[in-house]
């Protein structure tokens, strides 16, 4: 899927993007800040070779609530339980968003679709944006979404 990327009102830039296209590094402009998102199993992106960018890595996976032995999402975790999007990571994001300026925050995950567009949509909209792109155009992760609306939220 292609990225998507929201101007926001302030003129700031949000992107969403897979991983393969992240790692090509074809979307870096201006003062770029990236959210790397990878499952817990996973090898973290390398961004090392990238200069003046920074990066929040996290790792979870991509489940909306705990799954549970002999489930049919459970075969592809093996023997182990999900890792799942909390308020520490919420507050992780929080930390980052607002705690450097950056004109343009690229968000990617895996394919792009779930995580990623979750993250992206909550930021656009603490931010001023809609975010709507990412809510009908993909298929957001709902506990990553609403855990930092909830966070932000008190």
């Amino acid at each position: 899927m292609p990225p998507i990327t929201e101007q926001l009102p302030d003129n700031r830039m949000i992107t969403t993007a897979s991983r393969d296209e992240i790692e090509a590094g074809v979307l870096f402009t201006g003062n770029c800040s990236i959210i790397s998102i990878v499952c817990s199993d996973d090898v973290l992106a390398d961004f090392s070779r990238l200069r003046n960018v920074k990066v929040l890595s996290l790792s979870f996976d991509d489940f909306e609530r705990p799954v549970h032995e002999g489930g049919a999402t459970w075969c592809w975790l093996g023997n182990r339980q999900p890792v799942l999007f909390d308020s520490t990571f919420a507050k992780a994001i929080d930390r980052f968003v607002f705690g450097h300026v950056w004109q343009h925050l690229v968000v990617h995950c895996y394919a792009g679709v779930s995580r990623s567009t979750a993250v992206a949509a909550a930021v656009a909209q603490k931010l001023g944006g809609s975010g709507r792109r990412w809510l009908v155009e993909r298929s957001p992760n709902n506990l990553v979404f609403q855990t930092l609306k909830d966070y932000w939220n008190g």
